[in-house]
């Protein structure tokens, strides 16, 4: 997961995390963040229609500072 690799977006999800309290954190970070029309640098759209939303979701809550 791209997130993990790059580590302004890393802090920016950390720190959107932290008061989060919804049910879909990816997508709504994605919002939040401006990523909606960006991709990662090996292509992937950060809203495509076939991400693996469960396990990005999982991923969004275990972030922490």
């Amino acid at each position: 997961m791209w997130i993990n690799n790059d580590y302004a977006l890393y802090l920016s999800a950390c720190l959107f995390m932290k008061g989060y309290n919804g049910a879909k954190p990816y997508r709504d970070w994605v919002k939040v963040a401006g990523l909606e029309d960006k991709a990662t640098i090996d292509g992937c759209k950060y809203n495509a229609d076939d991400l693996a939303l469960a396990d990005l979701n999982n991923m969004m809550k275990g972030l922490v500072l």
